[in-house]
Parts: C-alpha cells; structure tokens; sequence
C-alpha cells in the first residue's frame, strides 16, 4: 500500500528528496481555531460565567462544554477577572469583563466592563479602546489571509487616537485581552465619557427642555444617603469600630479593602488554617488556604436581614488548582463542598446577627463602641472568622449537618 507521501505529485525536473521536507501551512491562512483560541484563554483567565451559566453549576468540565458550544453558529459569552499589570496606579484589584466571541472569527469580538466601582463613562472607554484592540487584530489576520483585501476599520478608538501606534500582544483572543490590559492604564486615563441616563418623565411647566430632568437625576443618592443617615449614629459608630478590629485581627491575612459603595464595605484576603485532607473520587487534596471576598452590609447591626457574607473567589490560583481536574465527579463534589462553605458561612452570620440586633436594641445609645464591643454584642464580625477558620472542616458539612452542630456548640456558650 502507497502512502501519502508517496502519493504526492513531482514537480517536472525535480526530485522528492531534493525539496527536503514540506512545512504544513496553517490551515487557509486563519491560523488556530476559535475552540483552540478559547482554550487558550480560559487556560490564563478562567471563567466565572459562560453564557450566564455559573461554571460550578455546569454538569460538564469546562473544557467539554466551550467544545460544544464552539460547534454552535452562536456568540459565547465568558465573563472574568482580568488583574491589572503589578505598577497599575490606579486603585482597581480586578477589572471584571463579559467577553463575547463570535461565530466567526473573521468578526469581531467585543466586551463589557461589569465593574459596578468604575462609572459607566470609564467603561466605555474601556469598551471602546478594546473595539480598536479588536479591529486592528482581525484587520491584520484579514490582510494575512487575504493580501488585497484593505481591511477597513470599523471603530473603536485610543486615546489621543493614536490607534495606529497601538502594538498588539497578540492577534488571538487571549492577545487581545493582554493587549487590553497594557493599555488599561492609558483608558482610564482618557476624559471619561459622556452618557445618556434616562429617568422618569415628569411634566414641568414652562420649561420642554429637560435641564429639570437633569437637575433630578441626583435624587436617588440623596434617597441612599438618607437612608444611611436613618441609622443610629452610635450603630454606624459601632459598626466602624468593628471594620477597625476586623482588620487589625487579618492582618496578617493581607486583608484589603476591595471597595465600599452605599450598600456594603468589601475585603479580600487569603485565610490560612490547619491543612484539610480531603478524598474525592480516590483523589486526595489538602487545602489550607481559601482566597475570600467579605461583605459587610452599612446598615449591619442595624438590619437583622443583613448578615456578613463570605464568598470564596473561584478565580484565584488556589482555587483553579483544586479544581483543574477532567474528573466529572471530583469536580461537582469539590463544587459542592465550596458552596456548602458559604452557605454554612451565612446561616452562622445570620444567627449571629439576630442575637446582635436584639442585644442592641436594649442598649443605651450613649454608651461608647468600645463598651458596646465588649459588653453588648454576643457575635462580632472578628469573632465570626475565628470561628470559621478555627472550624473550617465543619463549615463543609451539608447545612443541615451544620445547623444541628453549630446550634449545639452556641448552646453551650
């Protein structure tokens, strides 16, 4: 039987073995795949979301599910969090981005800033300086593939629309999101622009233009600030002095405040406890960090609705290396033991907050935070991570498990 090699046809006057080996060109000049760009992808900034569907909620692997949708004549939607560069000014720890891929690679992609810290006109040069990023790489994989095509642009702009000084990482999607991300600084550098906020039409005498409208548009911060304000000031007092303890105890943690908004102050930190040997599906892992996101709401101690939330971020490297597995069952058991952590987290939070409130409510209003701390709050948020990371093995346990030991170990204090 002949093979390929074989097969192949001569050129007059020449012999195989004078050519020397051929190279494989790349298939019709596109270069790799959308799957292969995908995988590229995930594999340095791995998704949160894929088409709105939590990744610890798929039923598949990762890998498996983006290989079936790139099949699809559809748009993926991924969202993620892209770390600025170690010397970024600017104080922003992650930028959260929704990328949508298209069908076709020869069109382009586009994203959208989902930061609810960055006004929305920082975001749309953001959006719009990654347009260009995006433009000139399919230009560029447009004029390779074809010499004569002209490859117009289809918008986007730099700043000082210097976009032909723009020097892409790459032309793939993962070139264009570090592209992105070398440009960051420059972007939120730029004149933020200007937006179009639609509010409640309201009929005013004499006046059809809408300045009064404009003039309108601040009234929900007004609305928030005084709903602050309807809180205690011994209770804000309070809850301050808590933030104060809170991280002078995780310090050592690197806690850091993530942002803080009219709704609640954020941290992040890496928690260190004694090593967890866990056994999943014959495989066995220790764990013995867990990177978090804490939640306080601004009006804690003062809403018994309102309890501190603990969430464990599924982007970070830690987290990734538990769970980079092909596994179908170590990943949904592994899944399941980080949601049991935060659901078990809240119904700890959330008891403790009832007992709070209640105390408070037979506090006298002038006695000073320091006394209240000690003497009237049985639950501190400080407390409360000692107590999860003293017993973090029992914080994995099925919540009805949880609350039946949890309930027994506060009855006894």
């Amino acid at each position: 039987m002949s093979t390929p090699q074989q097969n192949r046809p001569v050129a007059s006057g020449t012999s195989a073995s004078s050519k020397g080996p051929r190279r494989r060109k790349p298939r019709n000049g596109k270069g790799p795949s959308k799957l292969q760009q995908i995988t590229r992808l995930i594999n340095q900034f791995p998704p949160l979301t894929i088409n709105g569907i939590a990744v610890t909620g798929l039923k598949e692997t990762v890998p498996e599910y983006i290989k079936r949708l790139s099949e699809k004549e559809e748009w993926i939607y991924l969202s993620f969090l892209l770390r600025p560069e170690a010397d970024f000014p600017f104080e922003l720890e992650f930028l959260s981005i929704s990328l949508g891929i298209p069908p076709k690679l020869s069109t382009r992609p586009e994203i959208a800033v989902l930061n609810d810290d960055i006004p929305r006109g920082y975001s749309l040069n953001i959006e719009s300086g990654f347009k260009a990023v995006a433009n000139k790489a399919v230009n560029l994989k447009t004029r390779s593939s074809n010499p004569k095509g002209k490859g117009k642009p289809t918008g986007g702009v730099l700043p000082n629309n210097d976009d032909d000084d723009l020097e892409l990482v790459g032309m793939d999607l993962l070139g264009m999101i570090l592209t992105l991300r070398k440009y960051l600084e420059k972007l939120l550098s730029q004149k933020k622009k200007e937006t179009i906020k639609i509010v409640k039409s309201t009929s005013v005498k004499g006046d059809s233009s809408g300045q009064k409208s404009e003039k309108s548009l601040p009234q929900p911060k007004k609305e928030k600030e005084q709903k602050e304000s309807n809180i205690p000031k011994h209770i804000r007092n309070l809850r301050e002095y808590e933030l104060a303890r809170l991280e002078a105890r995780l310090k050592p943690f690197n806690i850091r405040k993530f942002k803080e908004n009219n709704y609640n102050t954020v941290y992040i930190m890496t928690l260190q406890f004694n090593p967890i040997v866990i056994n999943i599906e014959d495989m066995e892992k220790s764990i013995h960090s867990l990177p978090i996101r804490l939640s306080i709401p601004k009006d804690y101690l003062s809403n018994a609705k309102k309890p501190v939330k603990l969430d464990v971020i599924m982007t970070d490297p830690i987290i990734t290396n538990l769970t980079s597995s092909s596994d179908k069952g170590y990943m949904l058991v592994l899944s399941k033991l980080l949601s049991n952590i935060m659901n078990n987290f809240t119904t700890m939070a959330t008891e403790d907050l009832k007992r709070n409130v209640d105390s408070l409510e037979q506090t006298d209003s002038t006695v000073q935070p320091e006394t209240l701390d000690t003497i009237s709050l049985p639950h501190t948020v400080t407390s409360q991570m000692n107590y999860f990371i003293v017993h973090i093995e029992k914080f994995l346990l099925e919540r009805r498990d949880f609350s039946k030991w949890y309930e027994l170990m506060r009855s006894l204090t």
